[in-house]
Protein backbone atom coordinates (compact mmCIF):
# COMPACT_ATOMS: atom_id res chain seq x y z
CA UNK A 1 0.00 0.00 0.00
CA UNK A 2 0.91 3.09 -0.68
CA UNK A 3 2.74 5.69 2.38
CA UNK A 4 1.53 8.99 2.38
CA UNK A 5 3.72 10.44 5.32
CA UNK A 6 6.58 8.84 7.50
CA UNK A 7 7.43 10.51 10.93
CA UNK A 8 10.28 9.53 13.17
CA UNK A 9 10.19 9.17 17.15
CA UNK A 10 12.41 11.44 19.03
CA UNK A 11 13.10 9.26 21.82
CA UNK A 12 13.59 6.24 20.17
CA UNK A 13 15.29 6.97 16.65
CA UNK A 14 15.19 3.65 15.35
CA UNK A 15 11.60 3.75 15.50
CA UNK A 16 9.19 5.38 12.57
CA UNK A 17 5.63 4.80 11.89
CA UNK A 18 3.90 5.29 8.32
CA UNK A 19 0.68 7.17 7.56
CA UNK A 20 -0.68 4.68 4.65
CA UNK A 21 -3.73 4.84 2.18
CA UNK A 22 -5.34 1.57 3.63
CA UNK A 23 -6.65 3.78 7.07
CA UNK A 24 -3.69 1.92 9.23
CA UNK A 25 -0.61 3.57 10.62
CA UNK A 26 2.32 1.18 10.73
CA UNK A 27 5.23 1.62 13.51
CA UNK A 28 8.84 -0.21 11.80
CA UNK A 29 11.78 -0.73 13.44
CA UNK A 30 14.72 0.36 10.99
CA UNK A 31 16.65 -2.43 12.13
CA UNK A 32 14.06 -5.37 10.72
CA UNK A 33 12.31 -3.52 8.05
CA UNK A 34 10.61 -6.91 6.87
CA UNK A 35 7.99 -6.53 9.20
CA UNK A 36 6.14 -3.80 11.03
CA UNK A 37 6.11 -4.09 14.91
CA UNK A 38 2.69 -2.61 15.23
CA UNK A 39 -0.10 -1.51 13.23
CA UNK A 40 -2.16 0.84 14.42
CA UNK A 41 -6.22 0.55 13.34
CA UNK A 42 -8.75 2.55 13.61
CA UNK A 43 -9.28 5.17 10.62
CA UNK A 44 -12.46 4.57 8.09
CA UNK A 45 -10.80 5.98 5.32
CA UNK A 46 -6.81 7.04 4.15
CA UNK A 47 -4.33 8.21 6.90
CA UNK A 48 -2.68 11.60 5.32
CA UNK A 49 -0.57 13.20 8.53
CA UNK A 50 1.30 11.80 11.65
CA UNK A 51 3.08 13.73 14.15
CA UNK A 52 5.02 12.33 17.68
CA UNK A 53 4.71 14.43 20.84
CA UNK A 54 8.13 15.75 21.34
CA UNK A 55 8.34 13.43 24.57
CA UNK A 56 7.83 10.31 21.80
CA UNK A 57 5.31 8.40 24.12
CA UNK A 58 2.24 9.48 21.99
CA UNK A 59 1.20 10.37 18.27
CA UNK A 60 -1.42 11.88 16.66
CA UNK A 61 -3.22 11.02 13.06
CA UNK A 62 -4.91 13.01 10.48
CA UNK A 63 -7.39 11.12 7.78
CA UNK A 64 -9.96 11.51 5.05
CA UNK A 65 -12.40 10.29 7.54
CA UNK A 66 -11.95 13.97 8.99
CA UNK A 67 -10.86 13.04 12.65
CA UNK A 68 -7.79 13.22 14.05
CA UNK A 69 -6.42 10.45 16.54
CA UNK A 70 -4.25 9.67 19.44
CA UNK A 71 -2.01 6.70 20.16
CA UNK A 72 0.10 5.79 22.60
CA UNK A 73 3.50 4.21 21.27
CA UNK A 74 2.98 0.73 20.89
CA UNK A 75 -0.48 0.43 21.18
CA UNK A 76 -2.59 -1.28 17.80
CA UNK A 77 -5.72 1.32 19.01
CA UNK A 78 -6.13 5.14 19.93
CA UNK A 79 -7.57 6.27 23.03
CA UNK A 80 -9.15 9.71 21.72
CA UNK A 81 -10.55 10.85 18.30
CA UNK A 82 -11.06 14.57 17.99
CA UNK A 83 -13.53 16.07 15.27
CA UNK A 84 -16.02 18.79 14.77
CA UNK A 85 -19.52 18.88 12.82
CA UNK A 86 -17.87 21.16 10.47
CA UNK A 87 -14.43 19.89 9.60
CA UNK A 88 -14.03 18.38 6.36
CA UNK A 89 -11.05 16.13 5.07
CA UNK A 90 -7.50 16.74 7.32
CA UNK A 91 -4.48 17.16 5.18
CA UNK A 92 -1.87 18.06 7.81
CA UNK A 93 -1.62 17.69 11.74
CA UNK A 94 1.58 19.25 13.79
CA UNK A 95 2.03 18.67 17.75
CA UNK A 96 3.63 22.06 19.43
CA UNK A 97 6.98 21.70 20.86
CA UNK A 98 5.60 21.90 24.35
CA UNK A 99 2.87 19.46 23.87
CA UNK A 100 0.40 21.23 25.09
CA UNK A 101 -1.74 21.64 22.17
CA UNK A 102 -2.45 20.21 18.36
CA UNK A 103 -2.38 22.37 15.34
CA UNK A 104 -4.69 20.69 12.37
CA UNK A 105 -5.34 21.53 8.90
CA UNK A 106 -8.16 20.69 6.51
CA UNK A 107 -10.43 21.05 2.94
CA UNK A 108 -12.51 23.36 4.54
CA UNK A 109 -9.38 26.07 4.73
CA UNK A 110 -9.16 26.12 8.65
CA UNK A 111 -6.23 25.54 10.71
CA UNK A 112 -7.48 24.42 14.41
CA UNK A 113 -6.14 24.59 17.87
CA UNK A 114 -6.87 21.69 19.96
Amino acid sequence: TRANACCWNPMEPMHLTLASEDHDLYTFDMRRLSQAICVHSGHVSAVLDLDYSPTGTQFVSASYDKTLRLWNVGEQSCYNVYHTKRMQRLSCVQWSMDAAYLLSGSDDTNVRLW
